[in-house]
């Protein structure tokens, strides 16, 4: 056997080789996203905030999530009927279209997975029934969702608030600002001091569980 002949083989089986393993690589997440293409094109393509109708009267409290802004606890929590009069203003006639995008996007983290990283930007507003229970969260950041958007999530499916979403936003982000502004009341250089609860409106989680009497188990 000449050695070009040798050459040419070897560069075959390495060519073959190397095929051979691409494809074991791309198998499992191709599949993964077949399957989950297949779900979401399943799905309907439009939602509303609430999965019931009922869910809206039900309505009790609503926790406001940002990070950073809100510190290492992320979220605050809130009874007042007018903050939760004008959330529901804001949110309840919203319609979110299903995102046909979140299956790439998946299979492309997967295949490439992203450098770890600290710092970024997450926000939203959970409504919740008299227990703590979510009925409805609408988010605006997180991994594997377009930056800017708010979305709801129904199982596996990402759904993205249609149109410019300014008076969802505007809403949001007063929540949050009025949330930060309740912070400053706390004395916290004083640990000893009694908060003034009475004064805010945006509560840590264990201040509203403690007034509404529901243990941290519960949550």
């Amino acid at each position: 056997m000449t050695l070009v002949r040798r050459t040419k083989i070897g560069l075959a089986v390495c060519i073959a080789s190397v095929f051979v393993a691409l494809a074991l690589w791309l198998t499992p997440p191709l599949t993964r996203f077949a399957e989950l293409s297949a779900q979401q094109a399943a799905a309907p393509a439009r939602v509303s905030l609430f999965e019931s109708a009922d869910d809206a009267a039900r309505v009790s409290a609503i926790r406001v999530d940002c990070y950073p802004r809100l510190g290492p606890e992320g979220c605050r929590y809130t009874d007042d009927p007018t903050v939760i009069s004008d959330a529901l203003a804001a949110f309840e006639s919203t319609s979110f279209d299903r995102w046909d995008g979140r299956a790439g996007q998946l299979l492309l983290e997967e295949l490439f997975p992203p450098e770890p990283m600290s710092g970024g930007y997450s926000a939203g507003v959970a409504f919740l029934d008299e227990d703590g229970n979510e009925l409805a969260v609408v988010s605006e950041g997180g991994s594997s969702v377009p930056g800017g958007f708010l979305c709801v999530r129904r199982n596996d499916c990402v759904y993205l608030v249609e149109g410019t979403a300014m008076t969802e936003g505007d809403c949001l982000d007063s929540m949050i600002s009025d949330a930060c502004a309740d912070d400053g009341l706390r004395p916290e250089w004083y640990e000893d001091a009694d908060e003034p609860l009475d004064q805010l409106t945006w509560l840590l989680e264990d201040e509203w569980r403690a007034r509404r009497g529901l243990s941290v188990s519960e949550a």
